[in-house]
């Protein structure tokens, strides 16, 4: 049963990509308005995998103190403002405009950990500044939404903290004694061979199905006007630049190689599964014009991931330009940086 998902997980901008066009067709002959009752089990489904690698434990850490603040700094003080200004300027639907917003409030992505590890990163500091941006962007959302857009969107405080807790609390909490009892009762090894690298495979199958849900209850405006679907494209990558760019300037002048990593992938990342599912539970008026930009959106994150993935040596060299931090693992950090 795992082989379907772990193709899915491999393949996840095809498999987004053919989820999209499948609900588009599908959603432009026949009704699928029946199919919104499952978008909130689905999404606890997407959420709840990936809690159960993540350990508060990691919280209770202060090491690269530094590292961490100007992470939360860049996440909540700075690319929340760029997602609105660059929304405000491309976008006349609320809809679009609401989704950059949403995703500008929410840092990290499930993939910013393995992304830091696959570039050499610190995988520590990348944990907490996951972590921390998760809980404190999902309680953050109505002020953003308050601040930018005021009375256009009716928001109720009591519902969004309900819908947290009912998408990420509850799923972190059970994340958690999942992974406790999963230890005892199949031992560590198992869990960290086994089980640690399948559960997160039903995120990748809770995300096309609600991508193939949500695309088939818009079908019919889409694909009567499919300029829209143009016109959101460069402000998403506008986004993405324009984040890239701040945490690699940042990271170069105050941090290492090592720790720059962390920044990059905590910082620039966004974490659209929760973006998705939020939006869809608390937002249904503009639920499909959301959907469509954190689609468009997951296309574009991979793609910039994998690229300064293949280029952060590069990019990085010659860190720590202003301050004189250093990583613990600073001589084979640079040594690593030259053999390549």
């Amino acid at each position: 049963m795992w082989k379907p998902l772990i193709f899915i997980k491999r393949n996840l901008i095809l498999s987004i990509m053919t989820s999209m066009l499948l609900g588009l067709l599908i959603g432009y002959y026949y009704n699928l308005s029946q199919l919104k009752f499952f978008v909130l089990p689905l999404t606890m489904l997407m959420i709840y995998p990936m809690m159960v690698n993540l350990k508060l434990g990691e919280l209770t850490e202060l090491k690269n103190f530094k590292l961490i603040i100007t992470a939360l700094i860049i996440n909540f003080a700075v690319i929340p403002f760029v997602a609105f200004t660059i929304g405000n300027v491309f976008f006349s639907n609320t809809g679009y405009l609401l989704a950059l917003i949403i995703m500008g409030s929410l840092p990290t992505s499930g993939m910013t950990i393995s992304w830091t590890g696959f570039a050499k990163g610190s995988v520590k500091d990348a944990i907490k500044i996951t972590i921390l941006g998760l809980l404190i962007g999902s309680m953050l959302i109505p002020v953003y939404i308050k601040l930018f857009l005021g009375t256009a969107v009716s928001i109720s405080v009591f519902n969004i903290l309900k819908q947290v807790l009912l998408i990420i609390v509850i799923p972190l909490i059970l994340g958690n004694l999942t992974r406790k009892v999963l230890i005892k009762s199949v031992g560590k090894n198992s869990y960290e061979y086994n089980w640690k690298k399948k559960l997160p495979l039903l995120s990748s199958l809770g995300l096309v199905i609600i991508i193939f849900i949500s695309m088939g209850l818009k079908s019919r405006s889409i694909l009567t006007n499919p300029s829209q679907v143009l016109s959101i494209i460069l402000p998403i990558i506008l986004l993405y630049l324009s984040s890239f760019l701040i945490s690699v300037i940042v990271g170069k002048l105050f941090f290492c190689r090592k720790d720059s990593v962390a920044l990059v992938y905590g910082t620039a990342l966004r974490n659209l599964s929760i973006a998705m599912g939020i939006s869809v539970s608390l937002f249904s008026e503009y639920a499909s014009s959301i959907i469509l930009v954190i689609s468009i959106a997951y296309v574009i994150q991979v793609q910039a991931s994998a690229w300064f993935l293949k280029l952060n040596d590069k990019i990085l060299q010659n860190g720590a330009l202003i301050t004189t931090t250093k990583c613990t693992n600073r001589l084979k950090d640079l040594n690593l940086s030259v053999s390549k």
